[in-house]
């Protein structure tokens, strides 16, 4: 049904606002680093406050469960969010399906909407290699 959907009304995709563009390129050039490194790149976030300042979010060492840290990271950005600290997040996750690695960029703004960004990547003996990102509207979850 929506391949049928998308054939009839040519949904665009998501164009980043220049808040969006920002988070986008400080995480993307973080995880191009590590990966370029030949290490795999830990989830974090980053977020843009109210004066335009990155800051970024590791979870703690101390938190070895990753679940326990990805809830860690998301309630500090749910209090940012409810303080009115920041107007724009970005939470970095590693992906892996089937041998396939991902890493997923969730875009998120205050009035702005939320947007994954979904950046596919092989490693392999001459190092890692890109493919191009795709992009996809998301229902806003922090600043809904």
């Amino acid at each position: 049904m929506i391949g049928f959907l998308k054939g009839l009304f040519k949904i665009k995709p998501p164009v980043l606002s220049s808040d969006l563009q920002a988070l986008q390129a400080q995480a993307e050039s973080a995880v191009r680093g590590y990966l370029g490194d030949g290490k795999p790149f830990p989830m974090f976030a980053m977020a843009m406050q109210a004066n335009g300042e990155i800051v970024s979010m590791l979870p703690s060492e101390e938190i070895p469960d990753s679940r326990e840290a990805f809830a860690a990271v998301v309630g500090r950005l749910m209090g940012l969010v409810r303080d009115h600290a920041i107007r724009a997040s970005v939470l970095v996750t590693p992906w892996e399906d089937g041998g396939a690695h991902t890493a997923v960029f969730d875009l998120e703004q205050r009035d702005g909407g939320r947007v994954l960004v979904l950046l596919p990547y092989r490693m392999g003996p001459g190092g890692v290699r890109f493919e191009p990102a795709t992009t996809q509207h998301a229902v806003p979850k922090l600043f809904a």
